[in-house]
């Protein structure tokens, strides 16, 4: 297999390595951040597929709101997904309201 320079690139891209030691330059935001969660929780992001949550404001008009937090399931008998919205969000009010 030939190695072109852009294969090399491609290939040091995809490769890293992150130690258990959180690295100096990670400094907590705030006292205790760090101990509340792992350092690698604020480093690692794991992907979540966002969704758009589509409804109808009090008035009529139509709302949509992406959404990145919950969890999809289902099978032949139905498909369903659970999202967690806080009460403050209008969005979460009208799913309330219509269904």
């Amino acid at each position: 297999m030939r190695w072109t320079r852009a294969r090399r690139a491609k290939e040091a891209k995809v490769k890293h390595e992150i130690g258990a030691a959180r690295p100096p330059q990670l400094t907590p935001a705030w006292p205790g951040k760090y101990e509340l969660f792992s350092w690698l929780d604020y480093a690692v992001n794991i992907p979540h597929p966002i969704v758009l949550v589509a409804t109808y404001k009090e008035n009529g008009k139509p709302n949509a709101c992406l959404h990145s937090c919950g969890c999809f399931g289902g099978d032949e008998a139905g498909y369903y997904s659970i999202l967690t919205m806080l009460d403050s969000y209008h969005t979460a009010g009208n799913v309330r309201r219509t269904g």
